[in-house]
């Protein structure tokens, strides 16, 4: 089993995770934060997703 995916998938799960809202984030500027999660966060869920996944991918099949 080859490594090279381990950082793309525990980035992609960082990623899904804070943009959940299930880790907290301490951000200097909270309030451009939130507006950020509030604007851009469901994307940022999709690509975290495909992020795990293409790691995974990495880790098992090359």
């Amino acid at each position: 089993m080859r490594i090279d995916g381990f950082i793309p998938f525990i980035g992609g799960l960082y990623a899904f995770l804070l943009f959940s809202g299930l880790i907290p984030a301490k951000p200097k500027a909270p309030e451009k934060f939130k507006a950020y999660v509030e604007k851009y966060g469901g994307i940022m869920k999709v690509v975290s997703i495909v992020t795990m996944l293409w790691g995974l991918m990495l880790l098992f099949f090359y």
